[in-house]
């Protein structure tokens, strides 16, 4: 029996967060780090989220003007459905185009709108991406809140908005001190 612990291997300050950024950061850590991790925790952030709010407010009212939000809210069927949908995160990679195809055919001929827009072309994510049936069943975490609540905790310990690189740096170096003697616990 073991415990899962957490433990930043990398400390990285960005000035921005785009593609090219994270590319940059991953071929970086893979040439100074004979690691190469199996599962890859991400987030999907949510100023990305208010960014698609923002740049696509015609999406959000589509999906008011088709009905789907009161048809969610007063159609039990339809709500289990889109449940059942949301399920698949939970379902072996290799079973979930067979279940979503199983589910397709339990949704109402005219919910069309909301089944097609997953009929067309290559999906945005790949399953294994966001499929977390493995984790689940390795016990793994299915998100990375740990992470989340890491930086919440060191930006407090931080305690200030907009730090010197001298008191960060000087955090970072206490932050990774306690994490050697996390590392050398778990190796005793």
């Amino acid at each position: 029996m073991y415990s899962l612990q957490i433990i930043p291997l990398a400390y990285v300050l960005f000035i921005g967060k785009n593609t090219d950024d994270y590319s940059s950061l991953f071929e970086q850590l893979l040439l100074h780090y004979d690691y190469e991790p199996e599962p890859i925790l991400v987030d999907f952030e949510s100023a990305t989220l208010k960014s698609t709010k923002t740049m696509f407010p015609e999406a959000i009212q589509t999906v008011q003007s088709l009905g789907l939000q009161n048809k969610y809210t007063n159609d039990d069927k339809f709500r289990i459905n889109v449940k059942k949908l949301n399920g698949l995160v939970f379902v072996p990679v290799g079973d979930v185009l067979k279940a979503y195809s199983s589910l397709v055919n339990d949704f109402d001929d005219e919910d069309y709108l909301l089944l097609d827009c997953s009929r067309h072309g290559k999906p945005r994510f790949s399953l294994q991406l966001w499929n977390i049936y493995d984790r689940v069943i390795q016990d793994l975490p299915r998100s990375n809140n740990a992470i989340d609540g890491w930086h919440h905790a060191f930006n407090n310990r931080v305690s200030i908005k907009h730090p010197s690189i001298t008191k960060l740096a000087k955090c970072i170096l206490r932050e990774q001190a306690r994490f050697e003697i996390d590392i050398a616990r778990l190796r005793a």
